[in-house]
């Protein structure tokens, strides 16, 4: 009896995927070209009048410095975002965007220039802040390719953004002991920090670039050196479907 309701279900769940499938088909051909695709989209796509699309992230905060100024000694990190963004298009070379969304971000620190440590001990390893931030930025995309259809395309973003650390952490273990720390709620932490952002698409993918402006430690708090400023990475469009 139980096989017999299996089998049942299966055969409705097929039914109702080819019920939707034929009745889900676009338009690929009409009696006449229309002169306004946006009548039949709602002028809704990555070059229509507005947009909005979900976005997945990776990259890695760079030990980099652009100008005279040290930061903490730091290796490669690790960093990982989630955005929901928003497009309005002005002219076929110019639009506005913004966006809302989660990051996550590791800085590994380098155990080696012990005395600059935030442990301040000489047997840690594998030292490491963790940084959960709710962020959003907004700027101008101006695009390369004006004939593109209903697409991306090539574009640029420039822009800045502002977010609110909501968790940090300060993370590192003793190997000689199998003992792990971990260290949140510091009082030298900055909850607030913004900087420009800027962003290299080509269709659904794109290259960004990130630097912080503000600090994430209170000079007044401590002596600590700075957490590198510049996050480089990967950006991905999700879920937005495909457009012509």
């Amino acid at each position: 009896m139980r096989k017999n309701y299996k089998f049942l279900l299966l055969i409705f769940l097929l039914v109702l995927f080819c019920k939707k499938s034929i009745f889900s088909q676009e338009i690929l051909l009409f009696e006449k070209t229309p002169t306004k695709f946006e009548d039949f989209d709602g002028n809704f796509g990555p070059n229509r009048k507005k947009f909005n699309f979900t976005s997945l992230g990776f990259g890695a905060p760079i030990p980099l410095s652009i100008d005279s100024e040290k930061f903490i000694p730091s290796n490669i990190g690790f960093f990982m975002m989630i955005n929901k963004n928003f497009k309005h298009k002005i002219n076929n070379f110019l639009a506005l965007h913004c966006n809302i969304g989660y990051s996550s971000s590791r800085f590994y620190l380098d155990e080696n220039f012990n005395s600059e440590m935030p442990n301040q001990s000489l047997n840690a390893e594998k030292i490491r802040y963790l940084i959960r931030n709710l962020k959003s930025n907004a700027g101008v995309q101006i695009n390369f390719k004006t004939k593109r259809g209903n697409q991306f395309g090539k574009y640029i973003n420039l822009g800045g953004y502002a977010g609110w650390v909501f968790h940090h952490k300060l993370k590192y273990s003793y190997s000689n002991s199998k003992t792990s720390v971990n260290e949140s709620k510091l009082n030298y932490f900055e909850s607030l920090n913004y900087g420009l952002a800027t962003k290299l698409g080509i269709k659904k993918n794109a290259i960004f670039i990130n630097y912080r402006l503000s600090n994430f430690f209170n000079s007044e708090e401590t002596n600590l050196l700075e957490l590198p400023r510049i996050i480089i990475g990967f950006e991905i469009d999700v879920f937005s479907g495909d457009y012509r």
